[in-house]
C-alpha cells in the first residue's frame, strides 16, 4: 500500500510540471504578440515639415526691339523701324560637274488669234526749233529782218513712247502726224514725212505732200501702216523747203518751233 501512493505522487507532480511550463509558454507568446503590435501602431515622433513655392521677382524691365538688336551685329532696323537679318560671309566653291543635265527637249507651240480692233494709243508729240532748221536763226535772233527762202531735214525727233504695246504688227491702220507751224515763215512746199523704228534706227514709212503750211497754220499727214511691224517708241523726220518771209520783215525767234503730234487711227492688229 506504501508503495502505490508514492507512485500516484509522482505522476500527480509530473501533471503539475506539465501545466506550469504550458502557462509560461502561452504568456509569453501573448506578451510578444502585444509589444508587436504597439511597435507597429505607432510612428516615432518627429518635427513637422511642408513643401511650398515661392515667388521672388528679381528684375522688371522692357527691352525695345532696337535695344535688341544693337546687341546682335548680324540684326539690324530698317528704315520703317522694321527688324532684318544680315549675315555677310564668303562662299566656298561649289562645281556641280557633270551633275548637271537636261534631257533634250523641243516642243513647238502656235496659236492664230485672228485680226481683232483694239483701242488706239494715246497722242504723243514732239518739237522742233528754228534754230535747227535754219542756220542763220541764231545771228538774227531777236532782229526785224527778211528771212531768205532755205531748205531743211529735222533729225529724227523722238515721240513720247506709247504704253499699250511694246511691238505691234498692223493689218489695217494709219498714223496721223499733224504739224503745227508756229514759226514766223511758211513750211514747204514739198514736205516729207518720215516716221523711224527708233531702237533699230530704221524707215517704217514715209508720206509727201506739196501743200504749203502757212506761218501760224496746221497740216494733217496720213501715213498708211498696213502691213507694218511699228514698235512703242518712233521716230519723225521732216525733209523740205521754206520759202522764207517772201520778201517781208518778220521778227525772228530762234526758239519759236513747229509741233508734230501722233496718233495711230483705224487700228486692226
Amino acid at each position: 500500500m506504501p508503495k502505490s501512493r508514492r507512485t500516484a505522487g509522482k505522476i500527480l507532480f509530473s501533471s503539475m510540471t506539465d501545466l506550469s511550463n504550458h502557462s509560461i509558454f502561452y504568456i509569453s507568446f501573448t506578451l510578444a504578440f502585444l509589444l508587436t503590435s504597439l511597435n507597429c501602431s505607432f510612428d516615432k515622433p518627429s518635427m513637422p515639415s511642408w513643401d511650398t513655392n515661392v515667388s521672388i521677382p528679381l528684375i522688371n524691365k522692357s527691352y525695345t526691339m532696337a535695344e535688341l538688336a544693337e546687341k546682335e551685329s548680324s540684326i539690324s532696323l530698317d528704315s520703317t523701324g522694321n527688324l532684318y537679318f544680315e549675315v555677310d560671309a564668303d562662299l566656298d566653291n561649289y562645281y556641280i560637274g557633270d551633275e548637271l543635265y537636261l534631257e533634250s527637249l523641243q516642243d513647238d507651240f502656235s496659236l492664230n488669234f485672228g485680226s481683232f480692233s483694239i483701242d488706239p494709243p494715246s497722242s504723243v508729240a514732239t518739237s522742233v526749233s528754228l534754230s535747227e532748221i535754219f542756220s542763220q536763226a541764231e545771228a538774227l535772233h531777236g532782229l526785224t529782218v527778211i528771212v531768205p527762202s532755205f531748205s531743211f531735214q529735222t533729225d529724227k525727233k523722238s515721240l513720247d513712247p506709247y504704253d499699250t504695246f511694246s511691238y505691234v504688227t498692223i493689218e489695217t491702220g494709219n498714223i496721223s502726224l499733224q504739224v503745227q507751224n508756229n514759226l514766223a515763215v511758211p513750211l514747204g512746199s514739198p514736205l516729207t514725212l518720215e516716221i523711224w523704228n527708233t531702237a533699230q534706227d530704221t524707215l517704217i514709212s514715209s508720206t509727201t505732200s506739196s501743200s504749203q503750211i502757212a506761218a501760224g497754220g496746221s497740216q494733217i499727214f496720213l501715213v498708211d501702216l498696213a502691213g507694218k511691224k511699228i514698235p512703242n517708241q518712233l521716230s519723225v523726220r521732216m525733209t523740205g523747203d521754206s520759202p522764207g518771209s517772201s520778201g517781208a520783215a518778220v521778227l525772228v525767234d530762234k526758239n519759236s518751233n513747229f509741233g508734230m503730234t501722233s496718233s495711230i487711227m483705224n487700228l486692226t492688229v
